[in-house]
């Protein structure tokens, strides 16, 4: 186990020596943390569909590192390094495989490699940590056949808090549901307790958001608006299929093996079945998203790695075993070579640039200044700090376009009157609408002589 972990350890810190640009999602991430650090909360001072636990964690590691992503980096690490030893610690505590071994763990790692961005500090990812506690709970079931109350509340309440950190992991309680269904002889009551510990977490943050008299943003950007929203396609689906095109193949030859095989006890099987439903849960949890990018597949990798180990624990001959193992290890080593070269350097192709910030001359017009971005392109906050609470534009241009409402006028004059933004770049042609309606933004503001759809705010 150490010297998994100081494989990744050597192959995280080779990323950020060899430099990684930063990318839409991080920039994203940044600007939420500066913003809350600044007094603001989220939903009601900041329009965002991020999940409140995963944003908190932004604001901490903004408090005290500041504008910078090694820290994020650094936390990732430590956080993966937790959710190797757990869930092969929990392969072993209930006799998943053949035999006791730390092959989950090594395989776990290499599927770290399959994407750069896999190990960023995403909400995804650290959802994970927590829905592989939820699995060793189900693994207890399995081998228990009966879910005791303590079980189901905790893993209820586990579960709920992941979905704080990541909305579409809430689709683990189908899984949850069926097990208790399909392998215990519970009554209704250990559903009910089950779903009441699951909604107790969001309950909780329903409330203190109704305590700040912003229980309808809550509702509306996240409980809502992220399962709604169109997706941002930050990826296109040849380089999706490129990406994952060998652990594809490794897990079609794990499913193979593992479910049409014979072997094993019978709680081996039915592990192999839980195993299955998860994994097909947390591809629905992909579909739920709203940002298509390699990293939103991460809630799989448990599973794929249990049926990767099956398939090269079950290859009999040892030679073969041996040249399946290395050319996994060499196709992951390969992905990390391709995510370099390939991902990280700068060059025009439209299917990945949108994923990375930009160093165009444009973006750093205004930096040092507090500006506000009425679209999509977040590539203006890398030196500028975010003004009003409207950074997510697909959840705030219903509010900005409808003038015609007064409670959307009066809280878009207290967003400005709060906090005035120097600058107002209107990508989407909105500002001088918002002008003739209010006349304080067409006193307080001037169009640009020099850029089409930006406006200055007026020296007093």
């Amino acid at each position: 186990m150490i010297l998994i972990f100081l494989i990744l350890c050597i192959s995280r810190g080779l990323i950020l020596w060899l430099g990684v640009p930063l990318s839409i999602p991080e920039l994203n991430w940044l600007v939420i943390g500066e913003r809350m650090s600044d007094g603001h909360h989220l939903y009601t001072g900041l329009v965002d569909d991020i999940a409140p636990l995963s944003a908190t964690v932004y604001w901490i590691l903004y408090t005290l590192f500041g504008k910078s992503v090694v820290a994020y980096h650094l936390l990732a690490i430590l956080i993966a390094a937790i959710q190797i030893v757990t869930f092969n610690n929990l392969l072993i505590k209930y006799k998943s495989l053949s035999e006791n071994t730390y092959v989950p763990a090594l395989v776990l790692t290499l599927l770290y490699f399959v994407s750069f961005d896999f190990l960023m500090l995403s909400p995804a990812f650290m959802s994970l940590t927590l829905v592989i506690l939820v699995l060793d709970y189900l693994l207890e079931i399995i081998q228990t056949n009966r879910a005791s109350h303590y079980n189901v509340l905790i893993s209820g309440l586990l579960l709920g808090i992941a979905t704080l950190f990541y909305l579409p992991a809430g689709v683990l309680l189908l899984v949850v549901i069926l097990s208790y269904l399909f392998y215990t002889g519970n009554g209704l009551q250990y559903y009910l307790l089950f779903i009441a510990s699951f909604i107790q977490p969001l309950f909780v943050a329903g409330l203190y958001y109704y305590w700040i008299d912003g229980f309808e943003e809550y509702a509306n950007y996240f409980l809502i608006g992220s399962l709604t929203i169109n997706a941002y396609e930050y990826v296109t689906l040849d380089l999706f299929l490129f990406i994952f095109g060998l652990p594809t193949i490794y897990l079609f030859l794990g499913l193979f093996s593992t479910l049409f095989s014979a072997r094993g006890t019978v709680n081996q099987q039915k592990q192999k079945q839980i195993f299955l439903m998860f994994m097909l849960a947390m591809a629905l949890s992909v579909f739920l998203a709203n940002k298509k990018t390699p990293y939103q597949f991460i809630l799989m990798l448990p599973a794929v790695a249990f049926f990767i180990t099956n398939f090269l624990l079950n290859i009999k001959r040892k030679l073969f075993s041996s040249i399946a193992f290395y050319l996994f290890v060499l196709g992951m080593l390969g992905n990390f070579y391709f995510s370099k070269f390939v991902f990280f350097r700068e060059f025009d192709d439209a299917s990945i640039s949108s994923f990375f910030v930009s160093i165009d001359e444009k973006y750093q017009r205004y930096a040092g200044k507090k500006i506000l971005v009425i679209g999509e392109d977040l590539n203006y906050y890398q030196n500028a700090k975010l003004a009003t609470p409207y950074l997510e534009y697909r959840l705030t241009r219903q509010l900005l376009n409808d003038t015609q409402d007064v409670k959307n006028l009066l809280a878009i004059i207290a967003a400005f009157e709060a906090d005035m933004p120097e600058v107002v770049i209107d990508e989407k042609g909105l500002f001088p609408k918002l002008r003739e309606s209010i006349p304080l933004l067409n006193e307080r503001y001037q169009r640009s002589l020099t850029t089409a759809d930006v406006y200055l705010l007026k020296k007093d």
